[in-house]
């Protein structure tokens, strides 16, 4: 590792509850996920941390090269600006084609075949967090589906641009979008990002493996 790879490693934040967590399988159920992240940002602040899939890949080279897998350091998590600013003709969520060719199906099977792990972030909005790219607002079924069809292992949801519909809470879109996840079958981590507001630590529990306080 360089010392930049390795000042990026890190311990993914949030707080898990092994004893009333909610359950969508054993990935989660032994400790906070650990690995590499990028925040994929595309502005000034992150000009050097525009992920590609080329540099996504050899991240996870490394981890096994170094034997820093061994360790616990299995996760690959890309947070904001991975995705295209627009979905495809299906609606579906879709990568950056510039960043990332060959789709994410690819990343993954490669991520995957080193004995690794891939995350995804998305958000309970209209919009990510940067404002330029579709969140999972109206779309948590078919979101979901496509992070498991993919075969995304964790998914970090955040909590901007939530429309402010009469009768929906905080709590009940970020359930929803538990129960889509559960519902495609496949383990995935489920990291609730809403920055401890709303009194979480009392609700997150049973909707989460991970949750901000």
């Amino acid at each position: 590792f360089t010392q930049n790879t390795a000042s990026l490693l890190i311990l993914l934040i949030g707080t898990l509850n092994l004893v009333v967590a909610y359950d969508n399988g054993a990935l989660g159920m032994t400790g906070p996920p650990m690995g590499w992240s990028t925040w994929c940002t595309n502005d000034i602040c992150g000009l050097r941390d525009i992920c590609t899939a080329h540099e996504i890949k050899k991240r996870a080279d490394a981890l096994v090269s170094s034997g820093m897998d061994k360790l616990g350091y299995t996760m690959i998590f890309l947070d904001d600006c991975w995705a295209s600013t627009k979905r495809d003709d299906d609606g579906k969520l879709q990568p950056d084609p510039k960043q990332f060719p060959l789709g994410m199906k690819d990343l993954a099977d490669y991520v995957h075949a080193r004995g690794l792990h891939l995350a995804l972030y998305t958000c309970i909005g209209t919009k990510t967090c940067k404002r330029e790219r579709p969140g999972s607002y109206g779309n948590y079924e078919l979101d979901a589906q496509t992070f498991a069809d993919w075969g995304v292992d964790m998914v970090k949801c955040d909590n901007c641009n939530k429309p402010n519909n009469e009768g929906e809470t905080t709590q009940g879109l970020f359930t929803e979008f538990s129960q889509a996840l559960n519902a495609t079958g496949r383990e995935m981590v489920f990291a609730l990002c809403e920055w401890g507001e709303d009194e979480v630590w009392n609700w997150g529990p049973g909707i989460s493996q991970m949750y901000r306080i």
